[in-house]
């Protein structure tokens, strides 16, 4: 994965789109001042198999790693529809999840 700050952008971005704003900023400030930094490799050992559900696997190795960013996140994001697994992804970006070279 590359690591831009066009793709940082967009990814906070997608936050703002979907979500109110005091729940996007707490979001992005969580990921940002405290970023995981490991392959998706180390990741997917701390992730639940979830029947298949890939957005409820994600978010268990959230909750595991960095539980104050799983909570800030709205409970909402399962009504942004299709987009709620993209979210989720972005979350992952920012967490800095899969920044291997």
């Amino acid at each position: 994965m590359n690591y831009t700050g066009k793709g940082v952008s967009e990814a906070i971005n997608s936050f703002y789109e979907y979500w109110t704003i005091e729940d996007a900023e707490k979001v992005i400030a969580l990921c940002l001042n405290n970023p995981v930094n490991m392959s998706m490799k180390e990741f997917f050992e701390y992730c639940t198999a979830c029947g298949g559900n890939w957005g409820a696997m994600l978010l268990s190795g959230i909750e595991k790693l960095r539980p104050e960013v799983y909570e800030a996140i709205p409970n909402k994001i399962a009504e942004s529809g299709g987009e709620a697994f993209a979210l989720i992804c972005n979350i992952i970006y920012l967490l800095r999840i899969g920044d291997e070279e």
